[in-house]
């Protein structure tokens, strides 16, 4: 009998005890009872004095559950120090009720087709067997005389016994041989910082990584935003590399993500998987590749229940385990990222492009030259009164209700029909519109929220994005954000420089690190911490004073 430590998908501070007459390792996953409910735990250690008077059995050791690695461990444990959780609500997150019971019915699968597969070895087996002997009977009887048409007839049916046997072995061998796993060199240091690539056109890069990684006998994962789910890589790729594609979203089948857990568990192919936040903890055996695009967007950042982590920054730390290269895209890059360029921890690459035209229109002076019909700059008005009458017009409103938008629209645009939209609205459009106009842009600045002008910039250069030319009306031209948004890649490096001077002035991120303490409800309170050799342990005394009351949110969005 030994002792052994078991992880559990539960908010536990420490790792139950059990013991075991079984042969187990770490990594393993048992069958266990905790408050007499059956979990599948993990085994963490093995050995050691336990410090608890009354300690239980395993259920079972068999679960025919495939081992969690030790890249997946460490994973675990990272995200559980850094965002102030358990390790046992990240195993909950890395392995939810719905994937073990997927694991448990493709366990089952595979059982039962390893009982087909011995019944139809042992059926084989038999057949041989016989048509073995009734070769050797014929083998026997020719070697007498007989006459010359029953010599014949027996050397017939010696042939065809012989066709028989030779087709029953070759099914034989080819039940009984299994596939080679094709070698793969694991923890690659490529020698190359991460990468930070800036731009619209990140597709072709990004090919280049793929096709590169994959030939290497390597895996790729694809990381992207719940709300771009799924860029059109598969036509992109081309034969055979397309074949290697994979997806694991929200809308993804159970079936689909058995397929996804099976692709990445096996070393025999390289497979690329394009998933959501939550791909980070699939069980990666020989990842080289991590991209994440659209590194900015908030769906990165689970905000429902622990742990809050952001799926980027995991992800980074995904590829330093494995050793694989990581690419963040953006047309328009978080300040977290952009500030690692400049510390000189990510390379900054920023792709040559074409952008369109951007007009800013001050408010206030063209009110006070009499240049507005209501919302409506004068300027704004004439450049699209002077567009063809087929072109597409999008105006976005950023403050009036739906319907007030409509009514001022037919006033001031009488023979147009331009598509009326909302800022969320419009960054998600799939139309191009020859012409964009944005009204009340200022309303995209919350001020109770320090990351307004960051978000107000990635809003306004998604918007960009859809269009030959925007025009942006708002109560302050000089504001960075518009002059990042109008100017060129050296007003624009200006411009976010001064955005990241104002947060370090007030002692803001990227500069600190910010921890929320979430009750049911709200946040009870906000913690700002420096980024010095104290933060580790101030999470530890934050965590160990307040971690059964509240919930952290590490680097809240």
């Amino acid at each position: 009998m030994s002792y052994i430590q078991v992880c559990l998908p539960l908010k536990l501070d420490w790792n139950p005890w059990y013991t075991t007459t079984e042969e187990v390792h770490v990594g393993q996953r048992v069958a266990v009872h905790f408050a007499r409910k059956p979990y599948v735990g993990v085994v963490m250690s093995i050995g050691g004095e336990p410090d608890v008077a009354t300690i239980i059995a395993i259920d079972s050791a068999e679960t025919g559950l495939a081992d969690i690695t030790p890249e997946e461990l460490k994973l675990w444990e990272f995200v559980a120090s850094y965002y102030m959780c358990t390790i046992g609500e990240v195993y909950k997150a890395a392995y939810p009720v719905s994937k073990v019971r997927s694991e448990k019915l493709a366990s089952k699968l595979g059982a039962r087709a390893t009982q087909s597969i011995e019944r139809q070895r042992l059926a084989l087996e038999t057949k041989i067997s016989m048509l073995e002997s009734r070769l050797a009977a014929k083998q026997a009887a020719l070697s007498r005389k007989h006459r010359q048409d029953i010599t014949e007839r027996l050397q017939e049916e010696r042939d065809r016994i012989a066709g028989q046997l030779e087709l029953l072995r070759r099914d034989l061998a080819e039940l009984t041989v299994a596939p080679s796993p094709k070698a793969f060199q694991e923890a690659i240091d490529f020698g190359e910082k991460p990468i930070l690539l800036r731009g619209t056109d990140r597709v072709p890069y990004y090919l280049d990584e793929i096709r590169r990684t994959l030939a290497s006998g390597r895996d790729v994962l694809i990381l992207e935003p719940e709300t771009d789910f799924g860029f059109n890589l598969r036509d992109m790729l081309g034969r055979p590399l397309k074949e290697s594609l994979l997806f694991c979203g929200s809308t993804t089948s159970p079936s689909e993500k058995r397929e996804v857990l099976a692709a990445v568990r096996d070393a025999s192919r390289p497979v690329a998987v394009i998933g959501v936040r939550s791909s980070v903890f699939l069980p990666w055996r020989k990842l080289g590749l991590v991209i994440v695009d659209e590194e900015q967007d908030s769906s990165l950042k689970q905000n429902e229940t622990a742990p809050l982590y952001n799926g980027r920054d995991v992800a980074a730390m995904l590829a330093r385990i494995h050793g694989a290269r990581l690419i963040l895209g953006s047309a328009c890059p978080s300040l977290e990222s952009l500030s690692n360029c400049l510390s000189g921890k990510y390379e900054l690459v920023t792709v040559s492009e074409t952008l369109p035209a951007v007009e800013i229109i001050d408010i206030p002076s063209e009110r006070h030259k009499r240049g507005m019909v209501g919302n409506y700059s004068r300027k704004a008005l004439e450049e699209i009164a002077a567009l063809p009458d087929g072109a597409l017009v999008t105006i976005v409103r950023c403050y009036q209700t739906e319907g007030a938008a409509l009514a001022e629209l037919r006033e001031v645009l009488p023979g147009r029909d331009p598509q009326l939209l909302s800022a969320p609205a419009a960054r998600k459009s799939g139309c191009h519109s020859d012409l964009t106009l944005v009204l009340q842009a200022d309303s995209l600045f919350d001020r109770t929220d320090f990351r307004a002008d960051e978000k107000a910039l990635q809003m306004l250069s998604s918007i960009r994005n859809h269009t030959d030319k925007l025009i942006v009306q708002c109560g302050a031209a000089s504001h960075p954000v518009y002059r990042a948004l109008a100017g060129n890649r050296a007003a624009q490096d200006a411009a976010i420089a001064e955005l990241l001077a104002e947060r370090k002035k007030y002692k803001l991120p990227p500069y600190t690190r910010l921890v929320d303490l979430r009750d049911k409800v709200s946040i009870a309170r906000r913690e700002v911490l420096s980024r010095d050799s104290s933060l580790a342990e101030r999470k530890k005394e934050l965590k160990l004073q307040y971690g059964a009351l509240y919930t952290f949110d590490v680097d809240p969005l």
